[in-house]
């Protein structure tokens, strides 16, 4: 596998085949009052809100607002200039406004293809417009390509973010970081590797592992005890702009003071983030991985501020993933056992321990294939789960019977589970009324392109599109001109979702 996972495209995006799902292109636009006046001209959009500042200080806002479909304006240039570019042909969008837009705002768009349709040449893109760490606009665009080949390049460089890119490693030199790296090198993954001092023997033996997997990797030391190592490892996150996966493994040890321990936990997590989140929105997709510990749950005497530190921090990661996961960003905590390294030697007497390379192993597999934001791993049990206070909201079938667990909320995951035909059934035709608006209690059985209102040609490319991101299914151009009526559209979904 590459180790380059972050590619600029050099050359022209001539062919329709070029594009492929997680290509991106980002951006900067700030909207001045000039602006909204050129705005107004040709929209006829007067509404005082926009424009005067006495009476938008009457208001929520306090101030004036930047109109909506003023900061949706640059959609027709990612269309016309960019995906697809010259043949674009422009089929709608869904927006939803999350937070208001001031004029002077810089705002950071990303947008992502996020699926294609190769047979009808049809990009789905997803855009995002991000202020500082929050998402401001979320919207969803589609957009065809009238020809398979065109001459001219896009107006923006194209980043392909399906290869793995560059990960940052904290506590690198420790027994589990060194797995960690050891693990994600092994994938394709470059590295940059934290340590709290310079150690050329732990370096040596690392690099020595690393070589073999023909890594590109690079060392970097800062104390996250204090806030200059911090704002060191920040200033190498704002370097790498290109980074998606960040594991935080410092800490620490058991013995330091409450001090130490929250900084190189809580302190160092928080800061870190508030680097990352705005990079990794940028691409839509990112991953921050704490370290944890089951010491949290357990009880551990004598453990009283080290689980504090690692409580406050898996709290706050867990609050991240909350507000980011929509967008592809994901905050996860890990929280391994009893570990078999020289930090828990002290502790662990004859109880059964885990090895490094098994936590490095859980640790790779909520990175590549994120489900819930919390895992415990102990000797023989693995729980994914969800950081919370309580069970709210959780089913009786869906909690281990643990009560040890309280603070976890593990929900079982199941990976064969099957929809039954009646959900099939259901689930598509509250799809079919969302799509056509219709109303709940109204009839579609006997609908279709033609005779139900709104459903022709055009809708019917984008009905089966939003049919095959529902399902995870695929359907043949033949399969698409054919599927004219709901009955045809339920029977082959059935089918396909039985095969």
């Amino acid at each position: 596998m590459s180790k380059q996972s972050s590619q600029l495209a050099t050359a022209a995006a001539t062919d329709f085949s070029n594009f492929s799902i997680g290509d991106v292109a980002t951006f900067e636009r700030t909207f001045t009052e000039k602006d909204f006046a050129s705005f107004s001209n040709l929209s006829g959009d007067y509404n005082p809100l926009h424009h005067d500042s006495v009476h938008a200080a009457k208001t929520d806002f306090g101030k004036p607002i930047v109109p909506l479909h003023l900061t949706i304006a640059p959609f027709s240039m990612i269309a016309g200039m960019v995906f697809p570019g010259e043949p674009s042909l422009y089929l709608g969008h869904e927006v939803r406004a999350a937070k208001p837009v001031f004029y002077g705002d810089c705002l950071h768009y990303s947008a992502r293809i996020t699926s294609i349709s190769a047979s009808h040449r049809i990009l789905t893109i997803r855009v995002l417009a991000i202020r500082d760490s929050d998402v401001v606009l979320d919207a969803e665009m589609r957009v065809q390509a009238t020809t398979e080949r065109w001459e001219t390049e896009p107006s923006l460089p194209i980043i392909c973010t399906s290869r793995p890119s560059k990960a940052l490693v904290t506590g690198a030199s420790g027994e589990i970081g060194r797995a960690i790296a050891f693990a994600l090198a092994s994938r394709g993954w470059s590295l940059l590797l934290h340590d709290r001092k310079p150690d050329e023997q732990r370096r040596s033996s690392l690099s020595n592992l690393l070589d073999r997997q023909d890594c590109d990797y690079t060392f970097i030391d800062a104390d996250l005890a204090i806030q200059s190592g911090i704002d060191k490892v920040n200033a190498l996150i704002r370097k790498h702009v290109d980074i998606e996966v960040i594991v935080h493994t410092a800490s620490a040890g058991v013995a330091a003071s409450l001090e130490e321990l929250v900084a190189t936990n809580y302190a160092a997590v928080k800061g870190l983030s508030e680097s990352a989140v705005p990079q990794m929105l940028a691409r839509q997709q990112g991953r921050f991985l704490f370290i944890s510990s089951t010491a949290m749950i357990r009880g551990v005497p004598g453990w009283d501020d080290y689980v504090a530190a690692k409580t406050m921090a898996t709290g706050f990661v867990s609050g991240l993933d909350k507000r980011l996961a929509q967008y592809g960003v994901r905050f996860m905590s890990l929280l391994p056992g009893i570990v078999a390294t020289p930090f828990s030697a002290p502790y662990r007497g004859d109880q059964a321990a885990l090895l490094p390379e098994e936590v490095a192993e859980a640790a790779v597999e909520m990175i590549e294939s994120p489900s819930e934001s919390a895992l415990v791993l102990e000797v023989g049990r693995k729980q994914f789960g969800s950081y919370g206070l309580s069970f709210a909201n959780k089913k009786a079938s869906q909690v281990v019977s643990d009560n040890t667990m309280t603070p976890i909320e593990h929900v079982q995951k199941s990976h064969n589970a099957t929809k039954t035909p009646d959900a099939i059934s259901e689930s598509l035709a509250n799809l079919v009324r969302k799509k056509f608006r219709l109303n709940q209690n109204e009839d579609i059985a006997d609908g279709g392109l033609g005779v139900t209102p709104g459903w022709d040609s055009l809708s019917q490319i984008e009905l089966v599109l939003e049919i095959e991101r529902a399902f995870g299914l695929s359907f043949t151009s033949q399969e698409i001109a054919s599927l004219s009526t709901y009955t045809d559209l339920e029977k082959t979904l059935s089918t396909k979702m039985e095969s």
